[in-house]
């Protein structure tokens, strides 16, 4: 039964956060997507140089062969 009154003090701890802390670090976490997608548009979306040209070496020429 420990393990059934560790969850029980989990669950008091829970209940004592109000909801509205837990509703703006939701709202914060939420933002953090969308503005580090909006840095990217502005910094330029940086593409790694090393990467090569993805080409599959079987049809690379099979399709322009003609």
């Amino acid at each position: 039964m420990v393990v059934r009154e560790f969850l029980e003090k989990g669950r008091d701890l829970a209940e004592r956060i109000p909801y509205s802390v837990i509703a703006l670090a939701a709202r914060f976490a939420v933002a953090d997507v969308f503005w580090r997608s909006g840095q990217t548009k502005v910094a330029g979306l940086s593409i790694r140089e090393e990467i090569p040209c993805w080409r599959v070496p079987a049809f690379s020429t099979w399709p322009f062969s003609g």
